[in-house]
């Protein structure tokens, strides 16, 4: 999901335990981050690997034989820099 530049902002509330918000308050200052900055992102990447974790991939058997072929094939140093060069989708 790509997230917009200038998206407006809503509040969310949420109900923890004082040792929870002391933790993550700790975590938040060893990363330099404020509070919101830290649980944003950390509850972004977790959104981020539970969505890219529920993909599924469905091949025939000559797919699947060929899909292990290129697993298998020597890197493409060039198509793979240009590869991790593109922008994630929900970035």
């Amino acid at each position: 999901m790509a997230l917009a530049k200038k998206e407006t902002r809503v509040a969310m509330s949420l109900k923890i335990r004082p040792s929870q918000k002391y933790f993550i308050d700790y975590a938040a200052n060893i990363t330099g981050k404020n509070r919101s900055e830290f649980i944003i992102e950390s509850a972004m990447q977790c959104a981020e690997d539970t969505v890219i974790d529920q993909q599924v991939l469905h091949f025939t058997s000559d797919q699947f034989t060929a899909f292990k072929q290129a697993l298998n094939a020597p890197i493409d140093q060039t198509a793979l820099d240009a590869l991790f060069a593109k922008k994630a989708p929900w970035n």
